[in-house]
């Protein structure tokens, strides 16, 4: 570490003098550090990246086309796979013929496929010429895709950094590359640096440091917790240390316990998915009320949950209520008709006299009412629409002013979700899409959210 804060410190007056570290946890460290080794008051940020926004930034200066994101992945690998399912078997290895009616379950998979597209076509092609029977149908699906792909990312001014050799022509700066040994491309990405451009540096490990094997976690952790506590009482500053933890989710609560024994503060920076969060979770329990036909506990898993904010709580638990008592069950299709047992047994009730016929009445509305928005906002047929029928939910059912802060940072950064399918949608041509609700919940399904740390304490991240 001692050369790490010896380069940075004689080359940070220079700002052309610009240093890469493997991950952004790493660049964050230095330049928290660089600040108070050197004493200068302030840095730019982009003086210390990450490997991977180095490549974005060598990427832009050398292409007129933009980056895909794993977003603009998502729509074509959706297109594709509906095109699977409609139009018969496009793909025979990569969607299973048994699938092929389900195709769009393949999406995570397919998305995933497609920034390692030449690296898998390269490692086929060298299979099938050893051995021509080798793989053939998978060797069938990557040729489909590269042609199809690469169509679609040149009709769009699209360009696709995996594919393509880091050019650092045009970077005037001079870049360290700090620890390049644990960088996993860099020996794909050495031959196109320029030397007098892009200088690895390769830090040597201090010696006499030990590597200590413990009987199980248990030990190893608690172990951890002291060296820490050593460490912090002999004046180390917690910002310099920095903690990964495999399996973070299943070890966060004993590692917390034993913190707090040794009176450690920790801040743990474990992300969870979108789709997790009450907030961002009622979109999916709306999507399967109105795939499960508005059954009963489709409907108890909506309106009796205190997780969501109803505006008219009262009458969605008197609709569940009634329905207990008078056996509702969800839609279902009969004599070619398709028969829906809530509105049939509300509007008998409510031909009726009574206080039973009015609450019945009553009921029969807002039973028709909701079903109608759920199916409505479910089965939009362009983010656009959906993103205007998602405004139209939360005004007419939902009171947002009683979540909590956190809870409404998470809510919207779930609609920020689809704001992103809606730009990236209308920055793309040729993509045609059937289920634009069901794309969105699968980007809740994929995008982190980290709530924001509640105050000091040593960083804690999934290995």
């Amino acid at each position: 570490m001692d050369s790490v804060t010896g380069i940075v410190t004689e080359l940070l007056s220079d700002e052309h003098q610009i240093f890469v570290f493997p991950s952004e946890v790493a660049a964050e460290f230095w330049r928290r550090r660089s600040l108070r080794v050197s004493g200068v008051n302030a840095i730019w940020e982009d003086r210390f990246l990450s490997w991977d926004r180095f490549k974005e930034k060598s990427f832009q200066l050398s292409q007129r086309a933009a980056p895909v994101n794993r977003t603009i992945r998502t729509l074509f690998a959706a297109d594709l796979l509906e095109q699977n399912r409609a139009k018969g078997r496009l793909l025979k290895s990569l969607v299973n013929i048994r699938f092929t009616e389900t195709s769009r379950s393949f999406l995570r998979a397919l998305t995933s496929i497609l920034p390692e597209l030449a690296r898998y076509r390269r490692a086929v092609k060298s299979s099938s010429a050893r051995n021509p029977a080798v793989d053939s149908e998978t060797h069938a699906d990557l040729e489909l895709l590269w042609q199809r792909y690469g169509a679609f990312l040149d009709e769009n001014g699209l360009f696709e950094p995996s594919f393509d050799s880091i050019d650092v022509s045009r970077l005037s700066e001079t870049y360290h590359v700090f620890f390049p040994e644990v960088i996993e491309d860099w020996e794909e990405a050495r031959p196109h640096l320029d030397p007098r451009r892009i200088r690895a540096v390769a830090v040597p490990a201090p010696s006499g440091t030990p590597i200590l094997r413990f009987e199980n976690s248990v030990q190893e952790l608690r172990s951890f917790v002291q060296e820490v506590s050593i460490l912090l009482a002999g004046g180390v500053d917690p910002n310099d240390i920095a903690v990964t933890v495999p399996r973070l989710e299943a070890w966060e609560s004993l590692l917390r316990r034993d913190a707090d024994l040794m009176g450690i503060p920790l801040d743990i920076r474990q992300g969870r998915a979108l789709a997790e969060y009450p907030e961002a979770r009622l979109f999916a329990r709306l999507y399967e009320c109105a795939a499960g036909g508005f059954s009963l506990e489709g409907l108890k898993a909506l309106l009796l949950s205190r997780a969501f904010p109803w505006r008219h709580r009262a009458a969605g638990e008197a609709l569940v209520r009634w329905g207990i008592d008078h056996h509702c069950a969800g839609s279902y299709r009969a004599g070619g008709a398709v028969h829906d047992p809530w509105s049939e047994k509300l509007e008998l009730a409510a031909a009726g006299d009574g206080g039973g016929a009015s609450l019945a009445r009553s009921l029969a509305s807002f039973y028709r009412a909701f079903s109608r928005d759920v199916r409505e906002l479910c089965g939009a047929r362009s983010f656009v629409g959906l993103k205007r029928g998602v405004q139209r939910f939360i005004n007419t059912w939902l009171e947002t002013d009683r979540w909590s802060r956190e809870g409404l940072r998470v809510f919207q950064f779930a609609l920020n979700a689809l704001n992103d399918l809606a730009e990236a949608k209308s920055r793309v041509k040729g993509i045609g899409l059937s289920d634009p609700y069901g794309l969105w919940l699968n980007a809740l399904g994929e995008r982190l959210y980290v709530p924001r740390s509640g105050g000091g304490g040593i960083p804690v991240y999934p290995y």
